[in-house]
């Protein structure tokens, strides 16, 4: 999983602003935050099986961040409207749209210990 003290500062094509900073220590973090429900991955993995894993790792990470962005921000995560995002992580993405933000997080939560 993710280490966000180690990510770089800088955007994907190299701009550093604070939106990008800011977003990429959420979506770093996050990662640290699911990374422990073992059930939920396990879930995942079958449910998903089809999936690339980088997909299956970041379906939770898309569902939390749209959650995140409405209530702070009042709009979509950043990598939603990027155009050079890896396939992996536009297909969660686009599942996220499909499935919902809150019935993904409510999943999560289901298969917590």
């Amino acid at each position: 999983m993710s280490t966000p003290f180690l990510m770089p500062v800088l955007g994907r094509k190299g701009e550093r602003t604070d939106e990008v900073f800011i977003d990429t220590m959420i979506h770093e973090i996050l990662h640290i935050f699911v990374s422990g429900n073992i059930d939920y991955f396990e879930f995942v993995r079958e449910k998903y099986s089809d999936e690339l894993v980088l997909t299956q790792n970041h379906i939770i990470i898309y569902a939390f961040l749209e959650s995140i962005y409405l209530d702070l921000f009042n709009s979509k995560p950043l990598d939603y409207i990027r155009k050079d995002l890896p396939e992996g992580y536009n297909r969660a993405i686009q599942i996220v749209k499909e499935v919902g933000y809150e019935k993904l997080i409510s999943e999560y939560y289901s298969k917590s210990d």
